[in-house]
């Protein structure tokens, strides 16, 4: 199995978080956070920015790192986690990919938590608000 390389952003504006409901078979119809994996020549923080732009339309800035993950998919050596801010774009997403694309406070997240593609987002996000 290959151990990837992941990084996600976590989008906040005023008090609430972007999430994006997937499309795709083992995840089908749970929340995540745009994420995607490194390629080769990309850096972490850029592969955070390109996926954002492909899954939710929206240009963002990092504002900084949260969290280097290790306990998500079994296919995922580590997941790096950036909280940025958008600064452009409008949201529009791959519907092959992306069932929808939504802001969150964190009240709502706890209260889905089942709904989530996995627990760390939810930690992760308790962890930084």
């Amino acid at each position: 199995m290959t151990s990837l390389i992941k990084a996600a952003a976590l989008i906040q504006e005023n008090g609430a978080f972007l999430l994006v409901q997937e499309n795709v078979a083992r995840v089908r119809g749970r929340w995540n956070w745009p994420q995607g994996t490194v390629k080769d020549g990309e850096t972490p923080e850029q592969t955070a920015i390109r996926e954002a732009k492909e899954e939710t339309g929206l240009d963002i800035k990092i504002e900084r790192r949260l969290a280097i993950l290790t306990d998500t998919f079994p296919d995922t050596k580590e997941l790096h986690v950036y909280l940025a801010t958008a600064v452009g774009g409008g949201i529009f997403f791959p519907k092959d990919e992306i069932l929808d694309v939504q802001y969150f406070t964190f009240e709502q997240i706890e209260h889905m938590k089942e709904k989530l593609v996995g627990e760390w987002i939810f930690n992760t996000i308790s962890e930084n608000r």
